[in-house]
């Protein structure tokens, strides 16, 4: 399965774009966290400086890169612009270590991709920031802001949650900030909104994909051949692979269909099969197991999809309890298949075809096993390094959640992982969530934004504290990171109000005159809360408090007091001492 959130931004419209012929490099450390690792590399980075004023107070606009090579035309980015006018901001990319040209190692081998970690990325974008405010701000007190969308968006927040010195505002658009292992809401939520569009249209699908993961379970190898030659799939993808494959084309469909307008026409296609007509081969109770069955009763009467609840004893990956206790044979008879026509399996195929083509990418990059080439000028490169990551410490794998195949579960991944890199094990990857906060990140001066329609959504923040510090902001039939966008004509109400509304309060939060000169207190409401001892409206003047007055005023008393007691301590002393003499003169005499 090519890992959906690269995808993700091949299938981002295209963006108009004037370029800034601003590009470099800047020398970047290796190992953050070793002390005696001195070796460097050098990372690429972008400038779009048009509304910069080169005054050290204005703001810096820093684009986090992602999972891809970082292009030139995001610093270009709609929204980036609209803020940056308002606030003479610099503008400034940087591509993530090892994507693009930003590599460490002439090669991604297993050894060399361990220093591709959430951690790293995260110091390096503190030591780019650092490297920006001794170029541009003089004296480094320039106010940060801290963007990304998707994967990069999570970074967005968590680098506001951990480096708040050096980011003051983050802006964090479609971000799977919750870290797990599996990821089946991802299937169950393609499955929901296929369901929005058509009943048939769902049924029939999944009719479709149950049948050829009955294909595969037969071991039958001249069906399998069929299976392979009927969509141009070789004999060199991974079986499981195959039936990823068929899955994910219908999940890119479903995801990016309010920009390519592939489903409507397909589930025409579907919905209109004749009802008298059945294709044996399409049988229900011959090609769907007791987890298909359910699934589809579940879907049927909750009009929501079932969610994982356990790992079942076979190779299935979930186990959905309906508290039924019929047979297989009956499992499914109160879903009236006749209801439905014969799935038509030539739209399918059109289907599958058509994806491929607007993606512009071949099957043989859709199988994961493919990305063993080490080389960082490989094919597929990006996705060697991004896989790696997941198998590390991030996880998202997309197992089935009843409408995949259920061979696709975890499994499979595990395997995948240890075949790419060399026997390798997936990492502890509830480790990694609990410590970036998981759902619910405790950082502030952060706006989230997800699209409803999004599949990722459900990775994304969960809720947010009650304060004017934090935003979550929801797009009605969003998707992916669609708010980064530039306007288009073809964008809904409710995109083009998010989009205004984030702008609005990252200009106000960049502007803010309290923030700016607040000197020893912390705003909020756009008021200066003085810390203790300051005081005046942005706290500059330093006052006597009432603990720092009763000090002075017991100091004011003990000293004459302490130095009248010496003095009379001193002059009884010299008056014993006469007396003293005195006393023995006389005896003398």
């Amino acid at each position: 399965m090519i890992p959906l959130l690269i995808l993700s931004l091949f299938l981002r419209p295209p963006i108009s774009f004037r370029p800034t012929g601003k590009q470099g490099t800047f020398t970047q450390i290796l190992d953050h966290f070793s002390m005696s690792d001195n070796r460097r590399f050098q990372q690429r980075y972008f400038i779009n400086d048009i509304y910069y004023r080169n005054i050290s107070s204005d703001p810096i606009i820093v684009d986090i890169g992602g999972e891809s090579e970082y292009s030139e035309s995001s610093i270009a980015r709609g929204p980036y612009k609209a803020i940056a006018s308002q606030t003479h901001a610099l503008i400034a990319g940087l591509e993530h270590r090892f994507f693009g040209k930003s590599q460490p190692f002439s090669d991604l081998s297993a050894e060399s991709l361990k220093y591709n970690t959430v951690d790293q990325a995260l110091a390096d974008i503190a030591h780019f920031i650092t490297f920006l405010r001794n170029k541009y701000c003089y004296n480094s007190t320039c106010d940060v802001l801290v963007i990304g969308g998707s994967y990069s968006g999570a970074l967005s927040s968590w680098f506001r949650l951990y480096y708040p010195h050096l980011a003051n505002y983050s802006w964090s658009s479609s971000a799977p900030i919750n870290i797990k292992k599996k990821f089946y809401e991802y299937d169950a939520s393609i499955a929901t909104t296929l369901r929005s569009f058509n009943e048939s249209c769902f049924v029939n699908t999944k009719l479709i994909l149950s049948s050829y993961h009955k294909v595969v379970e037969s071991g039958d190898q001249n069906k399998i051949k069929e299976l392979r030659t009927k969509f141009s799939i070789p004999e060199s993808i991974d079986i499981t692979s195959v039936l990823s494959i068929l899955s994910d084309v219908i999940s890119y469909a479903v995801q990016y269909n309010k920009n390519y307008q592939i489903i409507p026409g397909y589930c025409v296609k579907q919905s209109m099969g004749n009802k008298d007509k059945k294709n044996p081969i399409f049988n229900p109770p011959q090609i769907l197991t007791k987890d298909d069955k359910n699934f589809l009763e579940e879907t049927n009467s909750t009009n929501t999809v079932p969610k994982q609840i356990g790992t079942s004893n076979n190779h299935m990956d979930i186990n959905i309890n309906m508290n039924m206790n019929q047979n297989d044979n009956s499992l499914g008879e109160s879903f009236d298949f006749s209801d439905f026509g014969e799935p038509d399996e030539s739209a399918f195929i059109e289907l599958y075809t058509n994806v491929l083509k607007i993606l512009k990418i071949s099957v043989d990059s859709l199988d994961p096993f493919s990305y063993k080439d080490e080389s960082i000028d490989g094919p597929n490169a990006a996705m060697r390094s991004w896989t790696w990551m997941q198998c590390n410490e991030l996880g998202w794998f997309s197992t089935s959640a009843g409408f995949k195949s259920s061979f696709v579960n975890f499994t499979y991944y595990d395997r995948m992982c240890a075949e790419l890199y060399g026997n390798m094990t997936i990492g502890n990857i509830s480790s990694v969530s609990r410590r970036y906060g998981g759902a619910n990140p405790r950082s502030s001066y952060v706006v989230f934004t997800q699209g409803t329609a999004d599949p990722w959504s459900t990775m994304g923040v969960q809720s947010i504290e009650s304060s004017n510090s934090q935003h979550l902001l929801y797009i009605k039939d969003g998707s992916h990171c669609e708010d980064l966008h530039s306007d288009s004509p073809d964008d809904s109400p409710d995109l083009t109000r998010v989009r205004r509304k984030v702008e609005t309060i990252l200009i106000e939060w960049l502007s803010n005159k309290c923030m700016k000169q607040c000197n020893k207190g912390m705003c909020l409401h756009d008021r200066c809360l003085c810390d203790d001892g300051w005081s005046g409206e942005f706290c500059t003047f330093q006052v006597v408090t009432s603990v720092r007055f009763w000090e002075i005023g017991i100091t004011a008393l003990m000293v004459p007091l302490i130095i009248m007691i010496s003095i009379g301590g001193t002059a009884w002393w010299l008056f014993r001492r006469m007396q003293e003499e005195q006393f023995l003169l006389s005896l003398h005499y």
